[in-house]
C-alpha cells in the first residue's frame, strides 16, 4: 500500500512538472504555419508532432485511469485541455485529429462547393442566396466555416467587401454570439476587420450585436496604429474606459498622429471631430508639431467665382440640372432609337466598323477560353495551383491583362502572393509595368488589407512608392506620344501610389538610403530634359504660325476689302451678309492668335520643373493650341467671305469651290492636331485610378 502511495506521488510530481514545462512552451518555435487547408496540411502535420514528441505527449492519457489519485486526474484532464487547445483553440481550421495526409472525406467537395457558394454570395451582397445555403445546410455549422486561406469567415467577408445590408441580415441570422468573436489566422475578429478598412457602419453593427468584441484584442489600439480615424472615434466613444487604455505617452502619440493623418489627408471634418474629444485639443496644443501639420497641408480659400457660386441654394442647381438631363434626353432619343438600324447598315455596308464588331467577338471567345482552361484545372482538387497561375498571372500584370488576373484570382485566392524571381508579386509588377487596369483593380484590396500589404518590400526594400518612381520600360513610355506627355504619366503613377501611404511611410527609404522622391528625380532626369526640349520645339512652331496669322489679319482688318465711303469712312459692303461673316471671323482670329501667341511665350519663359509637367504646363498647351487652331479656321472662313463677295457677284455656284478648298486646310489642322489635343486633354483631366 505504502509502495502504491509512493508510486503516485512520483507520478504526480512527474506529471505536475511535465505540465508546467508544456504550459509556457513556445508553440510558434515549433509549428511556424497556420494550417489552412490540405495544402500546408502536411508540413503542419509534421510540425505538430515534433512538438509533442517534444514535450512527451505524442503517447497520450487517459484520465479515468487516474481516477482513485483526484490530484493525478485534474493534472491529466488540464493536460488534455492544453493539448485541445493546441490542436483545436490555435488551429481552429482542423476538423479532425489526427488524419492521413493522402486521406480525403467524402464530403471534402460537398464542403468546397458550399463554401465557394457562400463566398460568391457574399462578394455579390446577395443575402437571398446565402440565406437559402444557409437553411439548406443547418448542420454544416456553415457561418462558421473558413472561406480562405487568411482564416476568414462569412462576417469577415462580408465587412472587408463593404456588403452592409448584407452584413446586417447575417447578423440577424447569427442567433449565438460566440460566432461574431471568431478570429482568422491573424487574430482578428470582423470588428478588427472593420477597423482595418475603416468601416465604421460595419463597426456599429457588430458592436451592437456583441459589445464584447471591443474587449477582444483591444480594436480601439488596432484603430489608432492604423490610423483609421473613423472607426477610432466610434470606438472612443462605445469602449468602457477608452481614454485609460491609452496611458498619458502613448495618449499624446495617439491624437498627434491621428490629427497628423486627418489634415494630411484632408479630412477636416474628422481633424474637428477629434479635437472636440476631452483633452484632445490640450494634447494636441502641447507642441508644435500639431500645428506644423495644419499649417502644411492648410486649405485655399474660395476664389471669386467660386465665392460667387457658394451662395446659391442647392436646389437652384438640382433643378438646372434636371433640366439640362430633359433636353439632352430628348435630343438624344431619335439616336438612340436609330442607333441599332445604323449600326446594322454600317455593318452591312462593309464599313471598316466591320473590324469592331469582329474584335468584339474576338475578345468574348478568349474569355470564354479562359474560363474553361480555369474550370479545367481546378476539377482536380488538392492539387498545387502555383505551378498552372503563377506564370500567366505574372506575366498578365506584366502586359495589362486584366481579365486573365480577375480570372485566375477567382479561381485561386491565393495567385496575388506568387512572386517572380525578382521576388515582385501581382500588384509590385503592376506598378512597375504602369499596368492601370490591375491597378485599378487591386488597389481597392490593398487598401482595405492590414499594412504588410501595404508596406510591402523587394529584396532591396523597396516599397510601392520606390517602384512607382522608377522609370517605366521603353515599351510603356511608347504609349503616350511625346516626352512632355511620358513624363506626365510618370508623375501621375508616383502621386497616385503615394496615395496609398500615410505622410511618414514616404520618407522611408531603401537599401540604398534612398525615399522615392530621390529615386524618381535620379530615374528621370532625362525624360525631363527631353520633355522640355519637346515643349520648346512645339511651343516655338506654334508661336511663330501664331505671329503670321496675327500679321495677315491684322493687315486685312484695317485694309476693308471693296474700300470705304470717301465723306463717312463706313465700307461699302457694310450691309452685305458675306462681310458681316469676314469683319467677325477676322475679328476671332485675331483675337485668338494673339492669346495663343502669348500663351506659347509663356511655355517659353516657364521653370520647367517637373512638377509644373503634371498640370500646369499640359493646360497651357492645351489652351495654345486649341486657341491657334480657332484662328486658323476663323481665317480661312473670313478668307472664302471675302472671296465671294469680292469675286462672286451674281455667280453662288463659286461658293461651292470655294468652300471646298477652305476646308482643306482646316481638314489638315483637325487631322494633325485634334490627335495631339485629345492626348493631351485625355492625360490631364480624364481620371485614370479609382
Amino acid at each position: 500500500m505504502a509502495g502504491s502511495s509512493n508510486a503516485d506521488a512520483d507520478a504526480e510530481r512527474q506529471l505536475e512538472w511535465e505540465y508546467n514545462r508544456a504550459y509556457y512552451a513556445n508553440v510558434s518555435n515549433f509549428v511556424t504555419v497556420k494550417l489552412s487547408g490540405r495544402e500546408n496540411y502536411e508540413i503542419w502535420y509534421v510540425q505538430m508532432l515534433c512538438l509533442l514528441e517534444a514535450y512527451n505527449m505524442q503517447r497520450g492519457f487517459n484520465p479515468y485511469d487516474y481516477q482513485h489519485n483526484s490530484k493525478i486526474f485534474k493534472i491529466v484532464n488540464q493536460y488534455d485541455n492544453l493539448l485541445k487547445g493546441w490542436l483545436f483553440e490555435k488551429e481552429s481550421h482542423l476538423a479532425h485529429w489526427p488524419v492521413a495526409v493522402d486521406d480525403v472525406s467524402p464530403n471534402d467537395k460537398v464542403s468546397t462547393k458550399l463554401m465557394m457558394e457562400l463566398v460568391n454570395a457574399t462578394k455579390e451582397g446577395s443575402w437571398w442566396k446565402a440565406k437559402a445555403i444557409l437553411k439548406n445546410h443547418k448542420d454544416a455549422d456553415a457561418t462558421n466555416m473558413v472561406m480562405n486561406s487568411n482564416g476568414d469567415t462569412m462576417l469577415h467577408l462580408a465587412v472587408k467587401e463593404g456588403k452592409i445590408y448584407f452584413l446586417n441580415q447575417l447578423l440577424n441570422f447569427i442567433k449565438d454570439g460566440s460566432e461574431i468573436k471568431i478570429m482568422n489566422s491573424e487574430g482578428y475578429t470582423a470588428l478588427h476587420t472593420a477597423v482595418i478598412v475603416d468601416n465604421k457602419q460595419a463597426a456599429e453593427l457588430l458592436v451592437n450585436k456583441s459589445n464584447e468584441l471591443l474587449h477582444v484584442h483591444r480594436p480601439l489600439l488596432l484603430a489608432y496604429e492604423m490610423g483609421q480615424i473613423n472607426t477610432f472615434l466610434y470606438l472612443l466613444e462605445v469602449t468602457e474606459n477608452g481614454l485609460g487604455l491609452l496611458h498619458s505617452h502613448v495618449y499624446r502619440l495617439a491624437v498627434n498622429h491621428l490629427f497628423a493623418t486627418a489634415t494630411s489627408t484632408k479630412q477636416y471634418n474628422l481633424a474637428l471631430k477629434l479635437l472636440e474629444k476631452p483633452d484632445f485639443l490640450t494634447l494636441a496644443a502641447k507642441d508644435d508639431a500639431a500645428l506644423m501639420v495644419l499649417t502644411t497641408d492648410f486649405p485655399h480659400e474660395l476664389a471669386f467665382w467660386e465665392e460667387l457660386i457658394y451662395p446659391f441654394p442647392v436646389a437652384v442647381f438640382c433643378l438646372i440640372y434636371l433640366l439640362i438631363r430633359i433636353i439632352i434626353f430628348v435630343l438624344l432619343l431619335p439616336i438612340f432609337m436609330l442607333y441599332p438600324h445604323l449600326w446594322k447598315g454600317l455593318v452591312y455596308a462593309g464599313l471598316p466598323i466591320k473590324h469592331i464588331e469582329k474584335k468584339k467577338r474576338d475578345y468574348g471567345d478568349a474569355i470564354e477560353v479562359l474560363k474553361m482552361i480555369c474550370r479545367e484545372i481546378n476539377k482536380v482538387r488538392g492539387q498545387d495551383f502555383e505551378k498552372f497561375y503563377r506564370r500567366p498571372i505574372l506575366e498578365a500584370a506584366s502586359v495589362d491583362a486584366c481579365e486573365v488576373v480577375v480570372q485566375i484570382l477567382s479561381s485561386d485566392g491565393s495567385a496575388h502572393s506568387y512572386t517572380n524571381e525578382s521576388e515582385h508579386n501581382v500588384f509590385q509588377l503592376a506598378i512597375l509595368n504602369r499596368s492601370e487596369k490591375i491597378y485599378n483593380y487591386l488597389s481597392p484590396g490593398i487598401k482595405r488589407r492590414s499594412n504588410s500589404f501595404r508596406l510591402m518590400c523587394d529584396p532591396f526594400q523597396n516599397m510601392l512608392t520606390h517602384l512607382a518612381a522608377n522609370l517605366a520600360s521603353s515599351i510603356v513610355l511608347s504609349r503616350t506620344t511625346g516626352a512632355a506627355l511620358q513624363l506626365q504619366r510618370e508623375l501621375q503613377w508616383h502621386e497616385e501610389v503615394k496615395k496609398l501611404m500615410l505622410p511618414i511611410e514616404l520618407t522611408i527609404t531603401n537599401s540604398y538610403k534612398e525615399t522615392s522622391e530621390m529615386i524618381f528625380t535620379r530615374e528621370h532626369a532625362d525624360l525631363l530634359k527631353e520633355a522640355e526640349q519637346w515643349l520648346k520645339t512645339t511651343a516655338e512652331s506654334c508661336s511663330i504660325t501664331a505671329a503670321l496669322i496675327v500679321t495677315i489679319v491684322f493687315a486685312a482688318a484695317i485694309t476693308v476689302p471693296g474700300g470705304s465711303n470717301q465723306e463717312t469712312g463706313i465700307p461699302l459692303f457694310k450691309k452685305e451678309i458675306a462681310f458681316t461673316i469676314f469683319a467677325v471671323c477676322d475679328a476671332i482670329s485675331l483675337f485668338t492668335a494673339a492669346t495663343a501667341l502669348l500663351v506659347f511665350l509663356s511655355i517659353l519663359t516657364t521653370r520647367f520643373a517637373a512638377k509644373d509637367f503634371m498640370i500646369s504646363l499640359p493646360r497651357r498647351l492645351i489652351f495654345g493650341l486649341c486657341a491657334l487652331s480657332i484662328s486658323t479656321i476663323a481665317m480661312m472662313v473670313a478668307f472664302g467671305a471675302i472671296l465671294f463677295l469680292v469675286f462672286c457677284d451674281q455667280r453662288p455656284w463659286m461658293l461651292a469651290p470655294i468652300g471646298l478648298f477652305s476646308c482643306l486646310p482646316i481638314s489638315v489642322i483637325v487631322t494633325l492636331q485634334l490627335p495631339l489635343l485629345v492626348d493631351l486633354f485625355q492625360s490631364t483631366y480624364i481620371v485614370r485610378f479609382n
